[in-house]
């Protein structure tokens, strides 16, 4: 396969990125949402010749630099079905030698976990091997949805912490986008007891409510009354959730509220048709929140790397 064999797409118009390449798409990759969170967008498409393999990438030109994306979990490449690494590797080489007419100094894409596109990996590699340095590198957990009851795989210490939630009477639900204001308060006061902050604003969080009512979500735990612990989501595919804004009230740390909040989530997703729960990252700045990490790992989240990576072209 040759750079003969691809078509390249410069489309700097919103109203032309055209809608996610597959029904399965991810929600960070929609029209909708990079209309709302941007101005100005640089979308490239990639086209097989004589195929119906298509492909696709954004960014945002901040201070002579490419950034696919910033403020948001994630960007990078998107296609609509498997792709092999060669062919992957050449879309980038056609891209670099794109870009490098530009007035930019450096293009860094910000990449996916593999739960979000079987291409994941062969993508690193083949950013690796056009010269792209990795310049950010979290850990990031997720939990892989079986047949079998979270409960019986958890570590001891947690199944214990569990049993002691189970004779709480604790209440879990599902809480209608109406709720949404309450339960950020919640989250900000949460979060401001540990010194950590919010990463969104309640506005930002309003309109993607009201604009994909179907894809974001609140799941809480509590008395039927008093919110013990909560958690907003976004089902970013359709067998993908991304667990981004949990809180817990430190109060009622004793009755465990979190391990009972991430055993019935996961019981959901078995009852939805989820096949992973995005847990995320586990830092505080540039450092590794080890405790946060290590709940993640005791509830049996999986590990895998989150990573940056940045070309810098030659002047």
């Amino acid at each position: 396969m040759s750079a003969k064999d691809w078509k390249l797409s410069h489309l700097g118009n919103l109203n032309t990125v055209p809608e996610p390449l597959e029904k399965d798409f991810c929600i960070y990759n929609s029209r909708r949402l990079l209309e709302l969170k941007y101005s100005e967008i640089e979308a490239f498409t990639f086209e097989l010749k004589n195929s119906k393999l298509y492909g696709k990438i954004h960014f945002v030109k901040e201070n002579r630099k490419l950034i696919s994306l910033p403020k948001l979990p994630f960007g990078s490449f998107e296609w609509n079905r498997d792709i092999s690494e060669s062919n992957i590797s050449e879309c980038i080489r056609i891209l670099i030698r794109e870009v490098s007419k530009w007035e930019i100094d450096e293009v860094i894409v910000n990449h996916k976990v593999p739960i979000y596109s079987p291409e994941a990996e062969k993508v690193e590699s083949s950013l690796i091997s056009n010269g792209f340095e990795v310049i950010g590198d979290s850990i990031n957990h997720h939990l892989q949805i079986n047949r079998e009851p979270l409960s019986d795989n958890i570590h001891k210490s947690e199944k214990r912490r569990l049993r002691i939630a189970d004779k709480s009477d604790l209440i879990f639900r599902e809480e209608p986008g109406s709720k949404l204001e309450e339960v950020y308060r919640f989250v900000l006061k949460c979060r401001k007891n540990r010194n950590h902050n919010v990463s969104i604003s309640l506005e930002e969080l309003k309109t993607y409510f009201q604009i994909y009512p179907e894809f974001y979500k609140i799941f809480s735990v509590s008395n039927g009354e008093e919110p013990y612990a909560v958690c907003i989501g976004v089902m970013v595919k359709k067998d993908v959730f991304y667990y981004f804004l949990p809180a817990s009230n430190p109060e009622y740390n004793s009755l465990s509220p979190m391990v009972y909040l991430l055993i019935s989530l996961y019981k959901t997703g078995q009852e939805q048709g989820w096949d992973y729960i995005d847990l995320g990252t586990s830092m505080l700045g540039e450092k590794t929140n080890e405790g946060l990490a290590s709940f993640k790992k005791r509830m049996c989240g999986i590990e895998t790397r989150k990573k940056t990576f940045q070309l810098k072209l030659d002047e």
